[in-house]
């Protein structure tokens, strides 16, 4: 990655981070822009007067002093007024303190600006009432936003599938589940309830996220090379076969009508085939027109073709006497250099059987071991291409297949198609907008029933939910949960 796409990535991740951020101080603090208790320092926040025109203390009311006397007790002198995620205990929202939910909410509300940073990974008691206050009194849309921003892991202000599957498995964690679903979901173990949540993540990012996933890499056969034509194979021919083939042709032809041509005054027989050389006997020399010799040319002719005979008579003579002499050599051998003579050409025959079996095994080592590291080579080719086109499908900020992310309003639809919300938050995500705007500070009329900081009304079925949602499923167990 070279450094200008670094450079845009970190300022793309900034600028999420940011939408992040102002969506949460809306929903806390009502306005995205620096409140005047925020100059207060954290260690004097428990007992500053507060600002009747804040809406933090105008949702909590009379209770805003009392929640701050109750913090102020639990809190640290070390910790310079920041508060602990046991804080959120004062809120009475009966969630484990290690339930991945408390953890999620006690990192949302850390929002306030104007304080030392790198500021501290705790709350102040600014927050602390801030988040207070919304739960008690805040809208059913907010509740909504503030139920995203849970889901929201990564706080870039959009729901990945690694975020989804955090907050399925956060609520599938909660202690608190009616005792029905507590017996479904401790049949579930963890691997199977895993692989569910994942299942129900992917499903939601192909159907909601606008963009189906990439197909599956289809899977890649390496071609066999062709097999050698064997060598007794009739109709296996090469090229340089058939060139053989057409020369050997072309010179029987050649000589065919060379052996046709004969002399001047020769003939071929007329019986000679037609398919092979002939080659017609030169006639004898006559004398006259037609080529006739003289009779002295022709006594000559004898007399060398006598002397001819003559050397050929006395050069198999001489030959004959040859083999005689090897045959009476043979057969006088002492038995004993014959047995040797024997020995002496078994030695060699079996020196040369051994040499020849050495030679072949050999090449076949040779040839198994070439064909070996020629498989092995290619299933590591295979094997690489198959994982870059995997890590190219996968996150990248200057790759190939874009990253899938649900949306505020993507998200809801998600969650209204799944039937788990409770009336109200199901009202408010069918009004979700496609871009997310500002919402009134006041809770709008007749949005629904608002939702307490007190213990979770356990509700045993939602009316939005079909006669044919699944109980046993996560999301079947989400209904109860999210309607707190």
């Amino acid at each position: 990655m070279g450094g200008g796409a670094s450079k845009q990535a970190a300022k793309a991740s900034q600028e999420a981070a940011k939408a992040s951020l102002q969506r949460r101080r809306r929903l806390l603090f009502g306005s995205q822009e620096t409140r005047p208790f925020e100059s207060v320092p954290p260690r004097s926040q428990f007992r500053a007067e507060a600002q009747d025109e804040d809406l933090v203390f105008q949702r909590l009311g009379i209770d805003a002093q009392s929640l701050r006397l109750n913090l102020e007790a639990i809190h640290r002198d070390h910790d310079e007024g920041f508060l602990r995620p046991n804080a959120l205990e004062t809120l009475r929202l009966q969630l484990p303190e290690a339930a991945p939910i408390s953890r999620r909410l006690y990192r949302v509300a850390q929002a306030q600006l104007g304080l030392v940073e790198p500021r501290r990974a705790q709350l102040t008691c600014y927050e602390v009432l801030a988040l207070a206050g919304l739960l008690r009194s805040g809208s059913s849309a907010e509740l909504l936003e503030l139920l995203f921003c849970v889901f929201d892991a990564d706080g870039d202000d959009r729901i990945g599938q690694a975020d989804l599957e955090a907050g399925i498995d956060a609520f599938l964690q909660l202690a608190s589940l009616p005792e029905a679903d507590a017996k479904d979901f401790r049949r579930l173990d963890m691997r199977k309830r895993k692989a569910e949540v994942q299942r129900l993540a992917k499903q939601a990012m192909q159907d909601f996220a606008g963009d189906d996933s990439d197909p599956e890499p289809e899977a890649e056969f390496l071609e066999e090379p062709p097999a050698p034509p064997s060598p007794k194979d009739p109709t296996a021919s090469s090229g340089l076969g058939e060139v053989c083939k057409q020369s050997s042709t072309a010179s029987k032809v050649a000589e065919t009508g060379q052996a046709r041509k004969g002399g001047l005054c020769g003939k071929a027989p007329k019986d000679a085939p037609e398919d092979m050389a002939f080659q017609k006997a030169k006639p004898k020399a006559k004398g006259g027109l037609c080529g006739r010799k003289s009779t002295e040319a022709a006594a000559k002719e004898d007399e060398l073709d006598r002397e001819e005979s003559k050397a050929k008579e006395t050069e198999a003579s001489q030959l004959a006497e040859r083999n005689l002499t090897f045959g009476l050599a043979s057969t006088c051998q002492r038995p004993e250099d014959e047995a040797k003579a024997k020995a002496e050409e078994a030695a060699k025959a079996k020196a040369a059987k051994e040499a020849k079996e050495a030679k072949e095994a050999k090449e076949a080592k040779e040839s198994k071991e070439a064909k070996d590291a020629k498989e092995a080579k290619a299933k590591a080719k295979a094997k690489a291409k198959a994982k870059a086109k995997a890590k190219a499908r996968g996150r990248a900020l200057c790759g190939a297949a874009p990253v899938q992310f649900l949306s505020f309003r993507q998200w809801s639809q998600w969650l209204l198609a799944s039937e788990v919300l409770p009336p109200a938050l199901a009202s408010a995500a069918q009004e979700a907008k496609p871009v997310a705007r500002p919402l009134p500070a006041e809770a709008e009329a007749g949005a629904g029933a608002e939702v307490g900081a007190g213990a979770l009304v356990p509700v045993s079925r939602s009316p939005a939910a079909s006669e044919d949602t699944p109980e046993d499923t996560p999301l079947g167990m989400l209904q109860p949960l999210l309607a707190s």
